[in-house]
């Protein structure tokens, strides 16, 4: 009896299966379908965002940047290739760096909260969370260059710390009376100065 009621239940089906396929006979069932090229463009597509380039190049910047400060401000003198004058350029470099991936994170988040205000979302809230986004970036930028000016800044006071001229000379340039009167530095001043230099700023650190 069991298998009676399951075989009039599977031959039910088997009936209106036939009879939808047998319907749809002679329709173009494709026109039903959703176009994704047409009523979709661009969905399903992923943008894969190569966080590493971007990091390496803001390395790069970082490092080229400093290296050119150093040589603007203390290039025409030995003292730039002390140890610590290129470690301390390395760590100002790398912070320089990390503020410009910041920065160019904030405005990768920023167009794609654009991208979702255009495909429609406009609830109050997101443009809220936009404008907020859009002061952040503006602070980011103030901020990155009060930093810059910074770095140079004491680049520049480093300078005349050390007791080299206040005027920078282009180091492939000496003129006859430099070459006469110039002050002669051997690597045991250079370290001597280095040494009374970190002294002194760690004194007015403290």
């Amino acid at each position: 009896m069991r298998m009676s009621k399951n075989q009039d239940k599977k031959e039910d089906l088997d009936n209106q299966l036939n009879h939808i396929q047998n319907a749809s006979t002679g329709n173009d069932m494709k026109k039903y379908l959703v176009n994704s090229e047409e009523d979709l463009p661009g969905f399903g597509e992923v943008e894969l965002y190569d966080y590493t380039t971007d990091i390496n190049k803001a390395k790069q910047t970082g490092k080229k940047l400093l290296a050119d400060l150093v040589d603007l401000y203390l290039g025409d003198s030995e003292i730039a290739e002390h140890p610590y004058i290129k470690s301390r350029m390395d760590e100002d470099a790398e912070y320089y760096s990390q503020m410009k991936v910041v920065q160019k994170l904030s405005e990768k988040l920023l167009l794609q909260q654009m991208k979702q205000i255009d495909a429609g979302d406009i609830a109050p809230r997101m443009y809220e969370i936009t404008t907020k986004h859009i002061g952040e970036i503006r602070e980011n930028i103030k901020d990155g260059r009060n930093a810059r000016l910074e770095i140079e800044k004491m680049y520049k006071e480093m300078r005349k710390d050390l007791g080299l001229q206040e005027t920078v000379q282009n180091k492939n340039y000496k003129s006859e009376a430099e070459s006469d009167d110039g002050i002669i530095m051997n690597s045991s001043s250079i370290n001597t100065q280095i040494e009374d230099y970190i002294k002194n700023r760690e004194g007015i650190n403290n």
